[in-house]
């Protein structure tokens, strides 16, 4: 054995100890150290994160099917409409970022109402998307000239923005709600996901199979489908939370699970 791999025996040789004996409790806490209860604790939640992340996958691959079929004009407005509408996407994903780690902050804390800031964060992001959603329409309509004449117009059908506005003010409603139950109420999180999934996998196809294919209604109504299946997410979780809420906490998350 050379001296290079004495060395290198003499550096993994530690290593190797701390990973399985762990002589010091949480030494690795936040790194490398093999902890299967946590590894458990945290499986709870992200395997009902992995069905809520797969399900808008599922459904965009059978309804960009069914617009391609109908008319493909509707697969290019969808496209367009999409890209404008992640400007409004990054509310919900900063909203439901921040409700993660001041919730799961407060948790930590011992804060007797971990949500109570919840409400406040919700209006204020949910007034950031409405003046977001007029923002976009007024910038479509003037910077979107070069566009092909048929998808221009459907770009700039004030219906889409209405239904849109529906649509991501369910959602951050919804993420409100979530972001409870991933680190304050784990009870909770399982269904909430599902609430999510199921009609997004299973109510957007057919939605969008009855108004497109089946009584050949306009594009505005991918928009509609999409609103609907928002409400229906919204209203599951709204319900379930204030029922369910202020029953006693079964288990939570000590550390930050975001």
């Amino acid at each position: 054995m050379n001296l290079k791999e004495i060395k290198l025996k003499k550096l993994f040789i530690p290593l190797y100890w701390f990973l399985f004996n762990k002589p010091i409790p949480n030494f690795f806490k936040k790194g490398f150290e093999f902890d299967f209860k946590e590894i458990k604790r945290s499986w709870t939640i992200v395997k009902w994160e992995l069905v809520r992340r797969m399900a808008p996958r599922v459904s965009a691959i059978i309804g960009v099917a069914l617009m391609i079929t109908i008319n493909p004009i509707y697969a290019g407005v969808k496209y367009w409409i999409s890209n404008l509408f992640t400007f409004v996407e990054g509310w919900i994903d900063a909203m439901a970022g921040l409700l993660n780690s001041h919730v799961s902050r407060n948790v930590g804390l011992k804060v007797k109402v971990p949500q109570k800031d919840n409400e406040y964060i919700f209006i204020k992001s949910a007034i950031g998307t409405i003046l977001t959603i007029i923002f976009i329409y007024f910038c479509s309509k003037y910077l979107l000239w070069f566009l092909p004449e048929s998808i221009y117009n459907e770009v700039l059908n004030p219906l889409i923005y209405i239904f849109a506005l529906f649509e991501y003010l369910t959602k951050l409603r919804y993420y409100m709600w979530l972001s409870i139950s991933r680190s304050y109420k784990i009870e909770l999180n399982g269904k909430a996901q599902l609430f999510y999934a199921l009609p997004t996998a299973f109510l957007t196809p057919l939605l969008l199979w009855l108004f497109l294919h089946k009584l050949n209604l306009g594009i505005e109504y991918i928009f509609l489908t999409s609103a609907i299946v928002g409400i229906v997410q919204w209203l599951l979780t709204e319900i379930y939370f204030r029922k369910n809420l202020n029953n006693p906490t079964i288990n939570n998350l000590p550390n930050n699970t975001n």
